[in-house]
């Protein structure tokens, strides 16, 4: 299906619709939802979308594991990674617990050992 939206916020909208509704229907058959965030600027709105009500209030936070679908192993500090920029954007808005929060990068630890 393909379908064209006048703007941006129209577009994010429909979007952030999408993305909660297929929360609550994860949530109710498997008890939790899995939301692989991406990288790049093209979600940011949609980030910043959904950091804000009504979205923030209807997602079901508590039951939402998020972790990431492209991601350098760098710092959450650094301005290369995408967990970092999702932080800022989204999940320091929301009510998700922290240890739902899967980021690949491990402070002290070289990737091989970060597994």
């Amino acid at each position: 299906m393909l379908s064209v939206f006048p703007d941006i916020k129209t577009l994010t909208e429909a979007a952030a619709e999408l993305v909660v509704e297929s929360a609550e229907e994860a949530v109710e058959r498997r008890g939790r939802f899995l939301l692989a965030l991406s990288g790049g600027r093209s979600p940011q709105p949609l980030y910043t979308t959904l950091a804000h009500e009504p979205y923030r209030d209807k997602m079901p936070w508590e039951n939402t594991i998020v972790l990431w679908s492209d991601e350098r192993y760098v710092p959450l500090t650094d301005e290369r990674s995408n967990a970092g920029a999702a932080m800022g954007l989204l999940l320091k808005h929301v009510p998700v617990h922290e240890n739902h929060i899967i980021t690949m990068y491990k402070d002290g630890l070289s990737p091989e050992h970060a597994l």
